[in-house]
């Protein structure tokens, strides 16, 4: 995370500029859809659950990405790459708990 300051940079600029806004937007509702489409893509081979709420699951994982780039680029101290790989790992497990039938 030593690109961090530019990051928040952009993200404190998005306060005043309304297009740097929208542009932040637009790319978090594309990773969004890009995470819903990997969760739906689970379901069908085996992988997720099939009472799983795509578009929740992309919400979350992508706000625990976001939240944890936040943390570790604004308090270093707060949490340890290791840990927020750990976080990540589980959220991401849970999610995905099954095995695609596609290798089996």
């Amino acid at each position: 995370m030593r690109d961090s300051v530019p990051r928040r940079a952009f993200l404190g600029r998005t306060v005043d500029n309304p297009r740097l806004a929208q542009a932040h937007a637009e790319t978090g509702r594309l990773i969004r859809s890009m995470l819903a489409t990997a969760v739906h893509n689970g379901k069908e081979c085996g992988e997720v659950p099939d009472d799983t709420d795509q578009d929740l699951a992309a919400l979350e994982l992508h706000s625990l990405a976001e939240g944890l780039a936040l943390q570790l680029g604004s308090d270093p101290d707060a949490t340890t790459s290791r840990t927020a790989l750990a976080l990540v790992s589980a959220r991401v497990q849970a999610v995905f708990p099954g095995r695609c039938r596609q290798y089996e």
